[in-house]
């Protein structure tokens, strides 16, 4: 469920009351059944970010609060949003491109070559007659596993999907390699945790990747 604050005026908003108000509600709802991992605050802007974060501290309220832009700046991260801005548009060929380069698929320079030689307007098209060849077994996966997430049924929810495809691309496994494991793995589960919250505030599911994208860069600024 989703609790609103409503303010009589524009000033009230963000007064030294409200966190205290917000900590205190929480406390309710944890009374009534629920974990303090339930819950998510949303704030309309960070400006009050710090005295919400020290009425939690003073409550004895767990948070976690999530990154700024910098946290969108990761590479983990970009790479999940390219993923979400190709299902939204298959044309998008600079998203596409990140996509086979990150660790979904990890395409060499020399593929990204070879492929954008090939026949085809975009680079969709291009990945969509690659052949059989041995060599290009790589290419086959890249376009069955895009060609699956992008047929996925309607009801299915986009962190699914994006779960889905970390694991079923060896995302993770290829994470196991790197010295940023622990950080970049954090860094995945939260923009999932991110995409959640969105699907429970505004009901998004697969047809609404574009605008998923849109309210992730508003929720993080």
């Amino acid at each position: 469920s989703v609790e609103s604050c409503f303010y009589e005026s524009e000033e009230a908003w963000g007064s030294p009351r409200d966190p205290s108000i917000v900590s205190a509600n929480i406390h309710r709802i944890k009374a009534e059944g629920f974990q303090f991992g339930d819950i998510a605050i949303l704030l309309r802007a960070r400006t009050h970010l710090q005295a919400y974060e020290n009425s939690l501290r003073a409550g004895g309220i767990p948070f976690q609060t999530i990154g700024g832009a910098g946290f969108l700046n990761r590479q983990e991260v970009l790479d999940v949003l390219n993923l979400l801005r190709f299902l939204a548009d298959t044309d998008n060929d600079i998203a596409l491109i990140g996509i086979l380069r990150s660790p979904f698929f990890n395409f060499s320079d020399e593929d990204l070559y070879h492929l954008s030689i090939r026949p085809g307007g975009h680079w969709w098209d291009k990945l969509k007659t690659a052949t059989s060849e041995s060599r290009l077994n790589h290419w086959d996966f890249a376009h069955s596993c895009l060609k699956d997430w992008l047929t996925k049924p309607t009801g299915m929810l986009t962190s699914r999907i994006v779960e889905e495809a970390l694991i079923h691309s060896g995302y993770f496994l290829i994470l196991e390699s790197s010295s940023r494991t622990v950080q970049t793995q954090r860094n995945l589960l939260k923009i999932i945790r991110i995409i959640q919250i969105i699907q429970i505030i505004q009901s998004l599911q697969i047809i609404n990747f574009a605008t998923l994208v849109m309210n992730i860069s508003i929720l993080m600024k």
